[in-house]
Formats: C-alpha cells, structure tokens, sequence
C-alpha cells in the first residue's frame, strides 16, 4: 500500500509525536513507550522514550512538513541526549522531513564514529520510513488517518454528470456494431482504449425515456402489463435481457454497467437474476436520484429482523416469504394465501427497522442479507418452491437477486391496481 501513496503529514508536532510513538512501539515490540516529559519541561533531546530489544531508546521528533532538517540540528539533540538519565543505548531521530540522502550518509558517520568510542549509535527515520511502517498495523492507519473521515459519507455513492455527455441512444434491439458506432460518435478524434462504462434505461412503464443519459433503451411495457401478464412475457423479458447481456460480454465494454431503472418489482428481480454477480457484473441502480451499487462500500448493519416462522403444512415444500421493507404487507398476504387449495409448509416473514433504506451502504447490506436469507430458507428447509411477496423499492430488488445464485423457483408476487389481490409476476428459475 505505501508503494502507491504517500501519506499527508500532519500539521502539527503534537500529532506527529503521537503517530511516531504508536508507530516504534509496534516496531520495537514495546507498547508502553512513553511521550518524556511535557512542553516547558527539560527532555535532554528525547522526546519519546523505552525499553527494546537494544536497550534504552531516546527517540527525538523533529517536524519538518515544508523543509529539510539540517546537520546543527542533529549535533545539538544528540549533545542534548548524552545528558539523558540512565543513558541512553541508542538515539533515532525521527522527523517528518523528506528522506534525503546526504543526510542519511551523515548520521551514518556520526553513528560509526560514536560506536567506535562505545557511545550510543544514532540513526535517522525519514517520514517515508515512518508511512512505510505505519501501514503494517491497520489500527494505526485508521487511527490517526481514516477516523477523520466523515464515515456517512463512505456509507454514500457518487455518479458524475452523464447528462452533460454527448450520448446516442440506441432502442433495443440493435445489433453490436451498431451499438458501438453510436457510442465511437461520442469520442470525436480520440481513440477509445479503456473498456467502456455502458449506461442502459430499463424501463416496464410507458413514456418513460432514458434518451438523455442512456446509451440503450429497453422499454418492456408490453410484457408487463397487469392485464396481459403471463409466464411466457417474463421468459420473453428474461431472453432480452440475456441476449442484452451477450452483447455487453463483448470486451469493448465494461463489466460494470449504469442501469437507470423504473420498473415492477418482478421486472427488477429478473435484471439481477440475469446480470447476478456470478455472471461477473458489477452494477450501478439509479432510481428516482438514487444511487446503489453492487460492490465498494463499507458494511453497515442491515437492521433485517425475523418474525417467528408459522408453520402450516408439514407435508408441503413450499414456503411464503414476505419482505416488509417499505412497508407491512404480512396480513395481506396471510389473507390470500389462505385462499389456496394447497397450503405451504410455513410463512416466513422478514422486516426491515424503520421501514427505510437509509444510504446506499445500507441497500447494499440489505440486499445481502435478504439474498442470504433466501438461500439458507431454500437449503435448510428443503424447499422446492419459495413464494416471495415483498414491498421495497425496485432498485433494492435487483440488488438481492443480484447476489442469489443456484435457487429453486421463486414465484415472485405484486399487488394489483386495486391494491387488495396479489397476482403472479414471474418465476425466477436457474434456466432463465
């Protein structure tokens, strides 16, 4: 890690004391090394001082962020240090200046010359060498650099202007070299050498379009219809989108793909089954300003609880789960199933605290537990069909099917316009 950054050094010597300290006493295997003395009080030189492996150390910091720290210096901290009581075994000069070589061969030649005398050796740690030790120790590193970071803002996910970018949007279906033509217009004279990063407007509604910010459109509103719905249109939408993901292996373009998305619940699920994470996609859901990803943030508690299972039919395979994320749809859902003819062997009925997805590091941990949930329900129970009701965002939906892999059907369910009956939206299966 320190090969590819160098750390900022601190503004004052206060801070640069304590990161020099915490930073020898891991390596000098001493963790009582202490800060000597206090401001106003005489330190004979040594500003951090123990017991290693080579006897009483005297460490002296010396803060130079903006310049070079100079040879009078040195002479004079270490005249200082031949005071210090009980002797000194060695002396190091620690200092925030940049290493700089003519230096490092002089206290070389100091350090010979006192040795050769039997008096302390003396060397010099650049703030180079204090960087390259701090990030051996991970706590270190958090603590007097990344605690400073504003932590919500870690938990957030930031998409530059695409708006602003010249973009051709292309309906699906369009052939891969028309795509690519479309999108070379935006380049203008320069070459394109990276992958490139694909926007594409998914969309289950009419008069929706995505022509300002997309480079393909999918407008599926025909095979989602309440009213013309049947498992044929979902397999149909399923083999568009696989063919639409055929075309985007190509190396041309990235593996991680911006999705704007408006969109039925079931329609959602679908996108993430066909672009799961095994396919090795990486996704970007923006819905209604808001931006999920699939990867890259920092784990947050995803606050899912469980209600006690009801078990109904011991006879029976099946099992209804019932996702209330945005809101409580369990009674509902109890209602209709009880209409069946044949009862499942148990309803599982998962919530979510506050009923709101709090940033997009909180969608991202919901996304996985949900996903987990499922899987262990399909493995544990034995299940041979999951019947899933939820109520969450669109967005939230792609995400969890995005992390499921090797399932058995799930029948995925939505609320009809009259907001009391629950019909049939498709069926995730492994050969879709």
């Amino acid at each position: 890690m320190s090969s590819h950054f160098i750390f900022p050094k601190p503004k004052d010597w206060d801070t640069f004391e304590d990161i020099v300290c915490d930073v020898i006493s891991r390596k000098f295997n001493n963790e009582n090394l202490q800060r000597y003395g206090r401001s106003g009080q005489e330190q004979f030189g040594v500003d951090i001082a123990g017991f290693t492996q080579n006897g009483l150390s005297g460490i002296q910091c010396k803060h130079h962020p903006n310049g070079k720290i100079t040879e009078r210096e040195i002479h004079k901290e270490i005249t200082k240090a031949e005071n210090f009581q009980p002797p000194l075994d060695e002396f190091v000069v620690a200092t925030s200046a940049d290493r700089d070589s003519a230096m490092q061969s002089h206290v070389l030649d100091i350090s010979k010359s006192r040795k050769e005398r039997n008096e302390f050796p003396v060397s010099i740690l650049f703030w180079q060498d204090i960087y390259n030790w701090l990030v051996d120790y991970p706590d270190l590193l958090y603590k007097h650099f990344t605690k400073y970071f504003p932590l919500t803002e870690l938990e957030k996910t930031y998409v530059s202007p695409i708006n602003e970018q010249v973009r051709n949007v292309s309906q699906w279906p369009v052939s891969s070299e028309r795509l690519k033509e479309n999108i070379s217009q935006g380049f203008g004279t320069l070459t394109k050498i990276d992958p490139y990063k694909i926007s594409v407007g998914f969309t289950t509604f009419q008069d929706v379009s995505y022509s300002d910010v997309a480079d393909i459109e999918i407008s599926l509103p025909e095979l989602f219809d309440d009213d013309k719905f049947s498992e044929h249109n979902f397999n149909e939408a399923a083999r568009i989108l696989n063919s639409v993901k055929s075309t985007l292996k190509d190396p041309y373009f990235s593996e991680n793909i911006r999705f704007y998305l408006q969109s039925r619940l079931s329609a959602a699920f679908l996108l993430g089954w066909i672009f799961r994470r095994v396919t090795h996609f990486d996704l970007e859901i923006i819905q209604n300003d808001q931006v999920w990803v699939t990867k890259g943030l920092p784990f947050v508690p995803s606050r899912i609880y469980d209600f006690l299972p009801v078990l109904i039919n011991a006879n029976s395979n099946d099992v209804i789960m019932v996702l209330n994320i945005s809101r409580n749809i369990e009674e509902s859902v109890i209602s209709f199933i009880n209409c069946w003819a044949e009862q499942p062997k148990a309803i599982l009925v998962y919530g979510l605290e506050g009923n709101q997805i709090l940033s997009p590091a909180h969608a991202q941990s919901v996304a996985s537990d949900v996903s987990k949930k499922i899987k262990n329900v399909i493995d544990r129970w034995q299940v041979r069909h999951v019947h899933l009701f939820s109520a969450m965002p669109a967005g939230l939906a792609t995400l969890i099917s995005f992390n499921l892999n090797a399932i058995c059907p799930i029948s995925l369910y939505f609320l009809d316009e009259s907001r009391t009956n629950y019909k049939l939206g498709g069926i995730l299966k492994n050969n879709i």
